[in-house]
């Protein structure tokens, strides 16, 4: 769907908005750090273990109050999507919390083109599955 998108123009954004990416990271099993890392984007739930060993892209929002995730499981080959929040006027939270104290949202995910854009060129150059 995401590559429809882009064909359709969708993913066309003009100059600095709100919600705009202004900052990538892509986190993974191979890094130095991973395990602090993925701290970042992992909450505290049993769903989530499921995701350990995953690779994670994180925007974040030009507000720096957001970021917009998308975790791949390579040994799985599934991917999920979620927003999390420092935003203290935001009230539609669950209860997880990840390890250096966003909140893990409870609506669907809400982005801006440019995330949707850095996660299309993510997947496009992932390798293969199997």
């Amino acid at each position: 769907m995401m590559k429809e998108a882009k064909i359709k123009g969708l993913f066309k954004h003009t100059g600095n908005s709100l919600g705009e990416i202004t900052e990538i990271s892509i986190i993974q099993p191979k890094d130095k750090y991973y395990d602090k890392l993925i701290t970042s984007v992992l909450v505290n739930s049993p769903y989530d273990a499921m995701w350990h060993n995953c690779i994670a892209v994180l925007c974040m929002q030009n507000d720096r109050l957001w970021r917009k995730v998308m975790m791949l499981s390579p040994s799985t080959k599934k991917a999920t999507f979620g927003s999390l929040s420092i935003d203290s006027n935001y009230k539609n939270y669950r209860n997880e919390i990840t390890g250096d104290g966003w909140k893990l949202d409870a609506a669907m995910l809400d982005a801006h083109t440019t995330a949707f854009s850095h996660f299309l060129n993510y997947l496009e150059s992932f390798p293969k599955i199997g």
